[in-house]
């Protein structure tokens, strides 16, 4: 049996910021291993950036976790045979302390806890990385470890700050939450008692890390962010981060295909189509998109004026024209091809996190969304309408909603898309059936 080991430092050091050692270690009679050394750093615009975070995914197990720069020592024990198990190092203090979230990124709720080491007013902020603030507690509280639940709103990066007599700290939460509708609540739980377990072998991580998996880490500077996908590694290799914010001009402004002229926009170093795709032959609501060779599209309504102003809506299957490769071309013209969930990601970390990035992306004003169109500035050009989507025939959610799929599939049932609402800012993403019919944009190859 195989066991894998692998320890995470930090090194105060100006242009280094996070180390991996990943060691193979046979529990065998022989005691022979061999390690392997990751280091990170990144750069923005050639300067060197501090990496607050790596986020960890393991894409052939569908799982991830993630590191800060404040964590000082861990141990990860990972094991397809026995799951996952963190133990964190720490030290004594008697200065306020404030603990990794657990889970990180956070679902639909993730626990803080803080060590109040002198009696007196502990004030608790949760803002976002614009210094907006979402949520807050404030009480007079003993010497002790307190425990706190953190419920976002909706994806992005928040700030959890505690202030008391002993000082000031602050954490990064990652937030990957998929339901947008959700209101950001923080609630307190208590007195812990004893000393936390935090991220012991008892607690959930949802991360499991195999020999040789595909392995995507995800570097987050300030509100920037940079990707970088790798091999298990065989050697000792840094990976640099680039968080510069690229600028990619659009060779062609107009393309047309269909009948209809789809405009550009350039977004970081990305180009995209302005408008919803719109293509096909439209079907009724009582009738069924097959694999006939033929692009089969839906209005809302049934309404071919609707899939004139907001585009047509597809299901996953008809969109890639039933490949399953992710990034295929699917039904965009030539050169272009349906975006994948990383790309989509990338263009969400050029504009900020994911809580402001939804408003650089809606059209401004209230022509097809509904009031308060919370955000709204389309400074991105990308001019996202509230086109709605259909559910089992039925539709739903016009001038309130908009959602775009990626060529991304979990399994045979459900595919990646980002959403859009008229009541934030902020942008959802997560897995939606395959046969709800979504909006579509298409991407330069």
């Amino acid at each position: 049996m195989w066991r894998n080991l692998l320890n995470v430092k930090q090194m105060n050091v100006r242009n280094f910021v996070l180390v991996f050692f990943l060691i193979m270690s046979a529990t065998v009679v022989s005691a022979q291993r061999s390690a392997r050394m990751l280091t990170f750093t990144g750069a923005d615009n050639g300067v060197f950036a501090k990496t607050d975070s790596v986020r960890i995914r393991n894409l052939d197990r569908l799982c991830d976790t993630t590191i800060k720069w404040t964590d000082s020592l861990f141990s990860f024990v990972l094991s397809p045979c026995w799951g996952p198990g963190i133990d964190e190092l720490r030290g004594g203090s008697e200065e306020l302390q404030v603990f990794p979230n657990v889970p990180n990124p956070a679902g639909a709720d993730t626990r803080i806890t803080v060590f109040h080491p002198e009696p007196g007013l502990l004030n608790v902020a949760v803002t976002l990385t614009t210094g907006v603030q979402v949520a807050g507690f404030q009480q007079e509280l003993g010497r002790g470890y307190y425990s706190f639940m953190f419920s976002p709103g909706y994806s992005g990066i928040f700030i959890f700050t505690a202030h008391g007599r002993a000082g000031m700290k602050s954490i990064k939460i990652i937030s990957e939450v998929r339901n947008i509708t959700t209101a950001n609540q923080l609630t307190f739980l208590g007195n812990l008692n004893t000393t936390p377990g935090l991220k012991s072998v008892a607690a959930q991580t949802n991360f499991v890390w195999d020999t040789c998996n595909n392995l995507e880490f995800t570097g987050y500077h300030d509100t920037l962010s940079a990707t970088i996908l790798t091999l298990c590694p065989g050697a000792d290799t840094t990976l640099s981060f680039d968080f510069t914010r690229k600028v990619h001009s659009c060779a062609i402004t107009t393309v047309r295909y269909g009948n209809h002229n789809y405009h550009t926009v350039a977004i970081g170093n990305q180009c995209w189509f302005r408008e919803n795709l719109n293509i096909g032959k439209r079907l009724d609501t009582t009738q069924i998109a097959v694999n006939n060779g033929i692009v089969e599209k839906y209005c809302y309504d049934d309404q071919e004026s609707n899939c004139d102003v907001y585009g047509a809506l597809y299901p996953w299957n008809e969109m890639m024209k039933y490949a399953t490769t992710t990034g295929a071309r699917g039904i965009c013209p030539p050169d272009w091809h349906i975006p994948t969930n990383t790309e989509m990601t990338t263009m969400l970390g050029y504009l900020g996190p994911d809580s402001i990035a939804g408003g650089k992306l809606k059209e401004a004003h209230y022509d097809h969304w509904l009031s308060p169109n919370t955000g709204a500035d389309n400074s991105s050009g990308f001019t996202a309408l509230a086109g709605g989507l259909r559910d089992n025939g039925l539709s739903a959610q016009l001038w309130k909603y908009t959602s775009f799929w990626s060529s991304y599939a979990m399994d045979i049932n459900n595919g990646w898309s980002i959403a859009l609402s008229y009541f934030t800012a902020g942008v959802g993403s997560g897995f939606a059936l395959k046969t709800t019919e979504l909006s579509v944009r298409c991407i330069h190859n």
